[in-house]
């Protein structure tokens, strides 16, 4: 005969995958907040945006998401208009961007 306590054991939560919560843990992310330019690192920027064409290798900084992401690459589509470019296939905003170093 099963007392109150036995029964409702088999009610408890089990951890089946020994280290999946830890791993969980590692995985989350922190949001990383948007900095704002100063008005000498905007200018800066500026400049070296409309320094910018087809085919030059360059490495950006820009904001993607919750985070600050660096690509190194080939630019292959520069769009004034709609004020972004595509670095190998990943398109970024003008705005998103922090810093160019034209390589």
């Amino acid at each position: 005969m099963l007392n109150n306590f036995n029964r409702a054991k088999q009610f408890l939560p089990m951890n089946s995958l020994k280290g999946f919560t830890e791993a969980l843990r590692l995985k989350e992310k922190t949001v990383e907040e948007r900095k704002n330019l100063l008005a000498d690192a905007a200018e800066e920027l500026s400049f070296n945006l409309s320094l910018l064409q087809v085919n030059m290798l360059v490495v950006i900084k820009y904001y993607h998401l919750t985070s600050y992401q660096t690509i190194k690459g080939l630019i292959t589509k520069i769009n004034y208009s709609y004020k972004y470019l595509v670095v190998d296939d990943q398109k970024i905003f003008f705005n998103d961007i922090i810093n160019i170093i034209i390589c």
